[in-house]
């Protein structure tokens, strides 16, 4: 089934030949591993348990740290021994720690979400199977994230509620299950097969790489915790206060606008009849109406005056 947190702890061995800072961090990633793995070895006789595992034999070194295959389906499980407390905090993870100058650190780990969700979509295209992603906490501060659930589409499990969380997952058709398990080993072998048979291995798997397949979704969690529903909370007397005061001083701005053009309206007509300009309107606007209003003779009245004028004297 393969050794657990073996190519961590052969890369951490490397490195601290070479003098290199970071074989700790590799050499705590193995250990991790190792926790991980002594606690699916408590799942029933009908599990199917893998640990490092190569995602692409003869691509890439990239590896799984535990595939598990079962009556819950095919899971992907990576451990993450990480220092101090493990968070959620605006839909992701933070890592908050002690850094080596006493500094308190919080630290994202998005990368690592999104990490484990593409090793999963590369597991369940090869498998065309869906596959259920999960981060396994196995910190000391591990129990303090709570119980598990779901953070970007990956589920973070602290390791006290690994096998519990395993076992509860939805229960998968039983009629594949079997022959899921022999592909399972055959397309993700261990990192220690022989080379050259991982090279065989590369071979043929870039082939069926280049020849195109639908590649099916992965396996997203279900859960039934419904969303909370978020409402606007009350305004607070000083914002009510605020939205008085402005509402009045619009009122008051409008009267001042009313009141400013009644001034210079009355301003203008005062104007008007201090200089003279408006008995000078008033006369013209008289005599205009009086030629509008006078009366006009008739037509008959008209062809009278004509006729007395021009008749022959008798």
């Amino acid at each position: 089934m393969g050794e657990s947190g073996g190519s961590a702890e052969r890369m951490a061995q490397l490195l601290a030949a070479r003098g290199d800072d970071s074989a700790a961090a590799w050499a705590a990633g193995a250990e991790g591993e190792r926790r991980v793995a002594a606690a699916l070895a408590t799942l029933p006789a009908d599990y199917l348990v893998l640990h490092d595992r190569l995602l692409m034999p003869g691509v890439t070194e990239s590896n799984l740290d535990h595939l598990v295959v079962g009556p819950t389906g095919i899971l992907l499980v990576d451990a993450k021994n990480w220092s101090g407390q493990v968070t959620e905090y605006g839909g992701t993870l933070f890592q908050h720690y002690w850094s080596a100058t006493g500094e308190r650190t919080h630290r994202p780990r998005t990368r690592e979400l999104a990490r484990v969700e593409w090793m999963a979509g590369v597991v369940a295209g090869r498998l065309r199977h869906g596959v259920t992603q999960a981060i396994c906490l196995v910190g000391r501060d591990a129990r303090r994230f709570g119980e598990p659930r779901v953070v970007r589409g990956v589920w973070i499990v602290p390791l006290p509620h690994l096998a519990r969380w395993v076992t509860g997952l939805r229960r998968a058709p039983e009629a594949e299950l079997q022959a899921l398990k022999v592909q399972v080993r055959t397309e993700f072998p261990s990192t220690t097969t022989d080379p050259l048979l991982l090279a065989a291995i590369g071979r043929d798997l870039g082939a069926s790489r280049s020849a195109p397949h639908r590649r099916p979704p992965t396996r997203r969690p279900v859960t039934t915790a419904r969303r909370p529903v978020t409402t606007a909370p009350p305004p607070t007397r000083r914002q009510l206060g605020d939205a008085r005061r402005a509402a009045e001083r619009r009122r008051r701005h409008r009267r001042l606008r009313r009141r400013a053009a009644a001034l210079v309206l009355l301003a203008s007509a005062w104007l008007s009849v201090s200089s003279g300009a408006w008995e000078d309107w008033a006369r013209t606007a008289g005599a205009q109406w009086g030629q509008h209003v006078a009366p006009q003779p008739s037509p008959t009245a008209e062809l009278t005056r004509t006729s007395s004028t021009t008749a022959p004297p008798g």
